[in-house]
């Protein structure tokens, strides 16, 4: 049994330190042929495709870390982007936000700070390798997607929440919300899960 828990414990060491490791070699920049960063809303070059990668989340405010130096609720929080080797940080622009309850289930109720990323890309239409991460909270995706040509695509990053006990009911064990922090991702592509 000790063997065990001992076990248990090494592996809750080596996750996260496994994220932060890929997330320091997704970092670097390989490449700088992959992408263009694209300003405006016009048809799609011969060609190309198009991506727009968006996300919105939200993070406690500045004041509520006590005990940690953090980016969270600061313009400086990163958003960390690599498409087959090409680097790139996306800077989120943010609100001050309360959401009113509405209930235990609404995983973004209470006083925070929303971030809104976004950026539109132009690539070769192929098979790409996305890769999106927030370095500060050791989360990322890794997924493959194909861009045909002369399309124009949507990658929406929505955050999933960490989950928080609120009452002694066995229904509220489950609650996710955003003071928990981020532990990942739901991705969709044009609509449709991925």
């Amino acid at each position: 049994m000790k063997k065990i828990i001992i076990g248990i414990f090494m592996s809750a060491l080596i996750i996260p330190g496994c994220a932060i490791n890929k997330i320091a070699t997704m970092s670097i920049e390989g490449r700088h042929d992959v992408f263009q960063e694209v300003a405006y809303n016009g048809p799609v070059p011969t060609g190309y495709a198009q991506l727009t990668i968006v996300s919105t989340l939200k993070t406690r405010k500045p004041g509520d870390y006590l005990w940690a130096k953090t980016s969270h609720g600061t313009p400086e929080y990163p958003f960390l982007l690599n498409i087959d080797g090409q680097t790139t940080r996306v800077k989120g622009e943010l609100t001050e936000e309360k959401t009113i309850s509405g209930g235990p289930w609404n995983p973004e109720a209470g006083e925070g700070i929303r971030y809104f990323f976004k950026i539109k890309l132009r690539l070769n239409p192929d098979l790409h390798r996305v890769f999106a991460a927030l370095p500060e909270d050791g989360v990322y995706l890794d997924r493959d997607i194909t861009l045909m040509k002369g399309t124009d695509n949507v990658l929406d990053l929505t955050p999933v929440y960490g989950k928080r006990k609120v009452g002694r009911l066995p229904g509220l064990n489950d609650v996710t919300s955003f003071y928990e922090g981020i532990r990942g991702f739901d991705v969709f592509l044009n609509g449709k899960a991925i």
